[in-house]
């Protein structure tokens, strides 16, 4: 029993360390950047060895998705639950960019972060070329019922975009206020049109 619970308890400490050193290397990458963080910042920052951040992580292609992982922990973005109990195309297009915009506005610097740095970390790319394919698939989600051509969805998405609403953001424009203004835009952009179909899913 005594050797039970010692595994356990060497269990548990590892994965403690584990999770500190990703929260420090979280941290640290929204201060400096992902390409100013060193592996040494990271163990200071943790508290550990050098050598334990590099038994935990080996190199980047292990560190920075454990770290996207902790991002949408921190910040879960919208999923198809958000449309929940709605039917019309205006309803669901509401809530899915109010969903939106609260999460880039709760994790701005994450954001601003990986997309100042996704064309020089391969393994950062292939992360956030799945959150573009999450939230192009939300958009078509919500966007059924107005039933858009090609081009009608590809405007949507391109709508939804974090840089579309940190772009309105800087000219001073509240998120509330962005809500409402890419609302009435992807509302209009789908509803016009031979495909524009504002009836229930």
């Amino acid at each position: 029993m005594p050797r039970k619970y010692s595994m356990q308890a060497r269990s548990t400490a590892v994965e403690e360390t584990r999770q500190r050193i990703v929260d420090a290397t979280v941290e640290l990458h929204n201060e400096q950047g992902i390409s100013g963080t060193s592996m040494q910042d990271v163990a200071d920052r943790a508290g550990v060895a050098l050598a334990t951040v590099y038994r935990h992580f080996p190199s980047l292609d292990e560190l920075i998705p454990a770290c996207g992982g902790r991002n949408l922990e921190l910040n879960p973005p919208p999923t198809a639950a958000v449309f929940d109990g709605l039917e019309t195309g205006e309803q669901r297009i509401a809530a899915l960019v109010a969903a939106l915009h609260a999460n880039y506005e709760r994790g701005s610097r994450s954001y601003e972060v990986a997309i100042a740095e996704v064309h020089t970390i391969p393994v950062l790319a292939r992360f956030m070329a799945e959150v573009s394919a999450h939230l192009a698939d939300l958009v078509a989600t919500a966007a059924k019922p107005f039933k858009p051509d090609s081009t009608q969805l590809k405007l949507a998405v391109g709508l939804c975009d974090f840089l579309v609403w940190r772009a309105l953001t800087a000219t001073g424009m509240t998120t509330k206020e962005t809500t409402a203004a890419i609302t009435r835009l992807l509302c209009a952009s789908l509803g016009s049109g031979t495909n524009g179909n504002r009836g229930k899913a």
